[in-house]
């Protein structure tokens, strides 16, 4: 149905569609968010019973809908590969973030806190990937020692928040991270 929407208006897409861009749509993203929160405390105080409930439904599927849409424009704008990524994307992060649902590498959390500590520690350790990544396209452009700086910049200002993660990340694992991370790129 998205699909058919964003295709050009002479092979039968949406005209309205068709003039939009990322950026306007986002504004129709954000206001179907409001939407969503309006209609949550509503239902969330006891207003409208089932009727708030209902709304709500129709908020969540104009919401799901508009990230659809946007979805669906970047790929045409931006010619992203195929228009499952990302789905697949999204879907790859959880399981890395919250490995202990599946079970998988003995990985566990026992309340929320743990869990958001898990996914924090996750989500630096990618950060930290990602800059390893970027040194690496900056060092084959003749960057490198500018570039290994950024990251270890980075990685200080990881540190100072990783005792907030109650020692699922310690200062001394954080630095092991970075070294082995920076041997890899040397190894390259």
């Amino acid at each position: 149905m998205v699909h058919q929407l964003v295709l050009p208006h002479s092979q039968g897409g949406c005209p309205w569609v068709a003039k939009q861009t990322p950026s306007s749509l986002l504004g129709w993203l954000r206001s179907e968010v409001e939407e969503v929160a309006e209609q949550l405390e509503e239902v969330q105080v006891g207003k409208g019973g089932v009727e708030s409930k209902e709304k709500l439904e129709a908020e969540l599927g104009d919401l799901a809908f508009d990230a659809l849409l946007l979805i669906s424009v970047c790929r045409r704008d931006h010619h992203s590969a195929r228009p499952e990524s990302p789905y697949k994307r999204v879907s790859d992060k959880v399981r890395r973030r919250v490995p202990y649902i599946w079970g998988t590498a003995g990985e566990k959390a026992d309340n929320a806190e743990e869990a958001e500590a898990h996914w924090q520690r996750v989500k630096a350790e990618e950060k930290l990937e990602d800059m390893a990544t970027e040194e690496e396209t900056i060092t084959k452009k003749g960057g490198g020692e500018w570039a290994w700086s950024s990251v270890m910049m980075f990685t200080l200002f990881l540190a100072g928040g990783a005792a907030a993660w109650k020692n699922d990340v310690s200062l001394h694992d954080l630095a092991e991270k970075v070294t082995a991370a920076k041997v890899k790129l040397l190894k390259k």
